[in-house]
Order: structure tokens, then C-alpha cells, then sequence
């Protein structure tokens, strides 16, 4: 499971987590316009349509920020890494088997 940092969540928690976060803005800033649209008593929930888009574009900014630290701190990860070692690679597997077999580095020997 690949993590972001040295005793951090991995990546899908903290991104899904600001998934959450996404919408809790986005429910409180329309719940503080409809809060205020009963307050003047508005015909039309103007002030609700316009908490929800704030609230919308300030989650959004938020998520956006995050994962754009997430995917460059992956990056700096990942350039970190010795060359030539990776997941599959460290298994003996490459997406180029057939059989997805482990390689035992010897040729088969028939006699």
C-alpha cells in the first residue's frame, strides 16, 4: 500500500477523507444561506444557491491543493527510489510476462 510519507495515512484515506471534507463545506455554507434566506424571509433561496457554490468552490480549491501535494510528494517518492526498483520489478514480475509467473533468472534447460 503506498504511503505519502514516512508514518502517514496512505493516499486514498487522506484524499477520501478530503472528498468528505468537500461536502461538509459545500452542505454548511448552503446551510448558512438557507439560514438566512428564512431570516429575510426570501421568496426564492437565493442566499442558499449561493452559500452552496462558495461553499462548492472553497472545498474544491481545498481538494485540489491537496491533491496536488499528495501526487508531488508521491513523485519526490517515487524519484527517491533506487533506479530500476519498483513493486513489480522487485518480485521478479514485469507487465511483459505472459503468464505473470515469477522469473527465477535461470533458462530452462531441457536436455
Amino acid at each position: 500500500m503506498p504511503r505519502t510519507a514516512r508514518g502517514a495515512a496512505p493516499v486514498w484515506i487522506r484524499l477520501a477523507g478530503a472528498g468528505l471534507e468537500l461536502a461538509f463545506i459545500t452542505i454548511v455554507f448552503g446551510a448558512i444561506g438557507a439560514a438566512i434566506d428564512r431570516q429575510m424571509q426570501a421568496a426564492r433561496p437565493v442566499c442558499s444557491a449561493i452559500g452552496g457554490l462558495l461553499g462548492f468552490t472553497f472545498g474544491m480549491i481545498r481538494f485540489i491543493r491537496l491533491a496536488t501535494s499528495v501526487s508531488n510528494l508521491q513523485r519526490q517518492i517515487e524519484a527517491s527510489e533506487p533506479a530500476g526498483r519498483s513493486p513489480a520489478g522487485a518480485q521478479g514480475w514485469s507487465p511483459d510476462d505472459d503468464d505473470g509467473a515469477v522469473d527465477s533468472g535461470a533458462a530452462d534447460e531441457t536436455p
